[in-house]
C-alpha cells in the first residue's frame, strides 16, 4: 500500500534525531541531515511522524524543520552539492551572526561554489572549512579517504555523522557523498551489488558483512585488504 503524505520537510539543524516514538527520551532510530527532506505521514502539535529518503519511518521534533519545495523523491534528481568532508565550517552575517557547523553529508541547497557561500533567508554563510560539492564517484581510493576522514567517531546507535555514526550509517554516508545510493540498514545494504566467493577475490572497498548465529546480517565494514577492515565498532576504526 502506497503511502499517503501529507507535505514534505527539509532538515533545518545541522543533525535532527529521527526516533522510534513521538518523545525525546525514545530510542533514536535514525537522522537526518541538514538539507535532507522526508514526508510527512501524520502530526502532533510538537512532532511530525516522517518517512526520510531512505525508507526510515519516525518521528522528528517539528521545530528543526520548515517546509520543503519539493519532496524527497524529486529531492534526489536535483545535483546539490553536499559536504564532503567530516564537516564543514560556515560564519554567518546579520544579526545571528555566528558559526554553523554541518556534517559530512549535509545537502547545501544554494551553494555557491564560486564563492563558498549560501543563503538562508536574510542570512548568509561563508565557508571558512571544509569542502562542498557535487557529490559524484572518482575512485575506489578517493572513497576509502572520505571513509578515513571519519576514524575516531564514537559508535552511536542511529547516528548518520562525525559524533556519532552506526555501522551502516557510516557505509551510507561514505558512498552516498561518493555518488553512490546505499540503503539504511546493514541488511538491506547486504542486498546491493555481487556478491564475492572468498576473501581472495576481494578488492579494496568492497563491503564486509557479519551474521548473528541465526543468520540476520547485523554488522557491515569496508575491506582495505582481505584481512583489515574499516568499520564503526566502538568507534570508526581500522581492524586487522
Amino acid at each position: 500500500m502506497a503511502i499517503e503524505y501529507q507535505s514534505f520537510v527539509v532538515a533545518q539543524a545541522p543533525v535532527v534525531p529521527v526516533r522510534a516514538k513521538e518523545r525525546e527520551q525514545a530510542e533514536m532510530v535514525s537522522q537526518l541531515l541538514w538539507g535532507e527532506v522526508a514526508g510527512v505521514i501524520s502530526e502532533t502539535a510538537r512532532w511530525f511522524e516522517i518517512v526520510s529518503a531512505d525508507g526510515y519511518r519516525g518521528w522528528i521534533d517539528r521545530k528543526m524543520v520548515c517546509p520543503s519545495r519539493v519532496s524527497f523523491m524529486d529531492a534526489v534528481y536535483i545535483e546539490c552539492p553536499v559536504v564532503k568532508t567530516a564537516f564543514a565550517a560556515f560564519v554567518s552575517t546579520g544579526t545571528d551572526s555566528g558559526l554553523l557547523y554541518l556534517p559530512m553529508g549535509s545537502r547545501i541547497v544554494g551553494f555557491q561554489k564560486e564563492n563558498n557561500r549560501f543563503d538562508v533567508g536574510k542570512i548568509q554563510y561563508q565557508l571558512i572549512q571544509g569542502d562542498v560539492d557535487v557529490p559524484g564517484w572518482s575512485s575506489v581510493d578517493q572513497c576509502l579517504c572520505t571513509a578515513r576522514q571519519l576514524l575516531h567517531a564514537p559508535y552511536l546507535w542511529g547516528g548518520r555523522n562525525f559524533m556519532g555514526i552506526d555501522c551502516s550509517g557510516f557505509v551510507q554516508l561514505v558512498y552516498g557523498v561518493n555518488g553512490v545510493s546505499l540503503p539504511r540498514d546493514a541488511w538491506q545494504q547486504a542486498c546491493c551489488g555481487k556478491e564475492v566467493a572468498s576473501l581472495s577475490e576481494v578488492l579494496p572497498g568492497d563491503l564486509a558483512f557479519f551474521s548473528r548465529p541465526e543468520g540476520r546480517i547485523s554488522h557491515v565494514g569496508f575491506l582495505l585488504s582481505p584481512r583489515q577492515i574499516i568499520h564503526a565498532s566502538g568507534c570508526v576504526r581500522i581492524d586487522g
